[in-house]
């Protein structure tokens, strides 16, 4: 078992067919080897990303390597950016409901937005992404990140999410995004699966 190693939130969602489980495996397999100079901080147990149904994968390689998912299929990391919008654009209810139900910390969100952000360029470049929304995909960046500023941990609770005006903000840049992408704000949250 590995030594506990706190990773980002995102995992693959249920069902998801862009790989085989047999290479999801292998791809989760090889990127946990890679986190193991970070683990420091973290909490995987290999036990459990060996279980049977491997359509339910930790995306929790970006915190070790980005070139593990930045390698993945170009569909498949919109499709990550685009969840990370959705649960970003989401009601501070929904979120909370969210948060709860799979039992993360408010931060989550804003990390997964980190992750996903990574990728964003690379998108455009790829055809993946229109051109028109790294502005408010920047400007989001910049809002979280000032909240992570030292002396805000106010900021970071689910309470804040509903009154904060940072949060406020980047809940309606991240609209605007999936707007101008989807053609609607609203889609359904993620169903995720944790690794701990």
């Amino acid at each position: 078992m590995l030594d506990q190693v706190r990773l980002p939130l995102l995992v693959l969602a249920a069902g998801d067919d862009a790989a085989t489980p047999r290479q999801e495996f292998d791809a989760l397999d090889a990127g946990l080897a890679k986190c193991r100079r970070t683990r420091e901080s973290a909490q995987v147990s290999t036990d459990k990303c060996a279980q049977p149904d491997v359509r339910l994968w930790a995306r929790q390689l970006w915190a070790c390597d980005d070139r593990v998912v930045e390698s993945a299929d170009p569909s498949f990391r919109r499709r990550l950016l685009m969840e990370a919008l959705t649960v970003l654009a989401a009601d501070a209810q929904v979120q909370v409901s969210w948060l709860v139900r799979h039992a993360v910390m408010t931060d989550e969100i804003a990390l997964d937005f980190d992750h996903a952000f990574r990728m964003a360029e690379a998108l455009v470049a790829e055809g993946q992404l229109a051109c028109g929304v790294m502005a408010d995909l920047q400007e989001i960046d910049v809002v979280l990140s000032g909240m992570s500023d030292g002396g805000n941990a106010d900021r970071w609770t689910r309470d804040a999410l509903s009154t904060n005006e940072g949060w406020a903000l980047a809940r309606r840049l991240a609209r605007q995004v999936l707007v101008a992408e989807l053609g609607e704000w609203q889609q359904p949250l993620p169903e995720i699966s944790v690794v701990r």
